[in-house]
């Protein structure tokens, strides 16, 4: 299935799920800058542990969240993020070799979650647990290479673009190529956290989320054009975990006079 066809079925269907949900959203919508903290790590089909090692990548991801109230005490939660993950290989019978990759994505998770309404010290809250599916649009990558090719041309380290295509007959200098790119990729999110309304109609959201990647990055290895003796195994799933802040605003289709907090409008 062609990159094409694959993003418009995917897309098709969180439409589907978003239309079948909306027919129970009522008039609470909340909408607000989010970002956080993410660790990231690779699970492998094949991965030679008497080789290479591996580390996770920490990075960043930031974005806008929303949020729509389904029924009593569930919500919808969509967000539309970019985010950057990633991974460390290091060589254990070559230690010279090094390879940091970073990741561009585009992260669109909708979630669905049940609150829990409670209080300390005399301040209201709620904290939530949910799930649901999460599609990841792969954008672009790069990262740095050293190993024991680059030493004998008397390069430390290769700075390198991750280019989606085949390995050409004249490649061009630090490039990696990956020739079947899987740039649509689908996982589940894990959520839980908890939210406070410092005023009437704003709400701070503390979310903790765990992300398990389904799909493969690609069916084959990436090449790189100045090193032979060392391919790049993308035959992997994303996984991560992010710690991420929103602050959301209230807007309440039916006018000023039904606004009330968000805990409030839960009961």
């Amino acid at each position: 299935m062609s990159y094409t066809k694959k993003s418009l079925r995917i897309t098709g269907l969180i439409v589907l799920f978003l239309c079948l949900v909306n027919q129970r959203i009522t008039a609470q919508f909340l909408i607000g800058p989010k970002a956080g903290a993410r660790m990231t790590w690779q699970t492998y089909e094949s991965f030679n542990n008497d080789e290479y090692k591996r580390t996770p990548h920490f990075s960043f991801a930031t974005g806008v969240s929303t949020i729509f109230q389904v029924r009593k005490r569930f919500i919808l939660q969509v967000d539309i993020l970019y985010s950057r993950q990633g991974k460390v290989i290091k060589g254990i019978v070559d230690p010279t070799l090094k390879n940091s990759a970073v990741y561009h994505y585009i992260n669109t998770p909708a979630i669905y979650k049940f609150d829990f309404k409670q209080s300390l010290w005399g301040r209201r809250f709620k904290w939530y647990v949910g799930a649901g599916p999460n599609v990841n649009f792969w954008l672009s990558g790069n990262g740095k290479l050293s190993a024991v090719e680059l030493l004998e041309i008397d390069i430390d380290q290769m700075e390198y673009d991750i280019e989606f295509t085949s390995y050409p007959d004249n490649p061009e200098e630090n490039k990696l190529y990956v020739e079947e790119p899987n740039r649509v990729q689908v996982g589940l999110v894990l959520s839980t956290g908890l939210s406070v309304d410092p005023v009437p109609g704003q709400t701070l959201l503390i979310d903790f989320r765990f992300d398990y990647g389904h799909s493969y990055m690609s069916r084959s290895s990436g090449i790189f054009s100045d090193v032979i003796a060392y391919e790049d195994n993308l035959r992997a799933r994303n996984h991560g975990i992010q710690v991420s802040v929103s602050y959301m605003f209230n807007f309440i289709t039916k006018g000023k006079k039904e606004r009330r907090m968000y805990y409030e409008k839960l009961d």
